[in-house]
């Protein structure tokens, strides 16, 4: 099993006992979303490397807590490439990669009445960064996120919801350049970056049960 997965059940069975607490009111958010942002500095040639913008694909679950609050699990995709920039590269492109966030954390509404209802959203979690090119290894690294957006209800159990997130993952440099990418036969990809920062605008169906 890939360690997304493995990450991705063990945030689930964090909050699992949540939705017996809290039956009525678990809202399920499938997302699209375009996905900008993320760029590091090759360390032995200066050349800026940057992920490809893009569409992403992902979901929100929300466990009600009361007063405004909700327990949030948030996942998302974005498959994009990683291009090089530099005074003898133009945009080449390296390779494939597929960027997944997993995340927990929450929400809050401060308005919870009236067909449209504003919320602010922080979370902690994992960036998997996983390239294509089977012989690459993937890396996972911590991150957290922020942002905000609105649910308008259609009815007290469906509706639309719009928001903006902004991710961090911190690639843990000490100095000499962080590997991120590495194959047994010595190829490795360098940074020296010690964070690298996404943004996100989503748009989803939300269904509450």
């Amino acid at each position: 099993m890939k360690p997304v997965w493995i990450v991705a059940a063990a945030l689930f069975l964090a909050v699992a006992p949540l939705k017996l607490c809290h039956a009525v009111g678990l809202e399920l958010t499938p997302l699209v979303g375009y996905t900008f942002g993320g760029s590091f500095e090759e360390s032995y040639s200066g050349t800026d490397l940057d992920l490809d913008e893009g569409v992403s694909l992902g979901a929100a679950l929300d466990f009600p807590l009361g007063q405004g609050r909700q327990v949030e699990l948030y996942y998302s995709r974005q498959p994009t490439e990683l291009q090089a920039n530099g005074a003898l590269l133009s945009e080449e492109v390296l390779f494939d990669i597929d960027v997944h966030y997993i995340h927990i954390g929450g929400t809050y509404t401060w308005h919870d009445e009236g067909r449209v209802r504003p919320f602010v959203v922080g979370t902690l979690g994992v960036t998997h960064l996983d390239p294509e090119p089977s012989g690459l290894d993937s890396r996972t690294r911590f991150s957290l996120g922020l942002g905000g957006g609105a649910r308008a209800f259609v009815t007290e159990r469906f509706g639309l919801r719009f928001e903006g997130r902004g991710f961090v993952t911190l690639l843990d440099d000490d100095g000499g350049g962080t590997v991120i990418f590495s194959d047994p036969g010595g190829l490795s990809v360098a940074v020296s970056s010690d964070f690298f920062a996404q943004f996100v605008f989503n748009a989803g169906v939300f269904f509450r049960f």
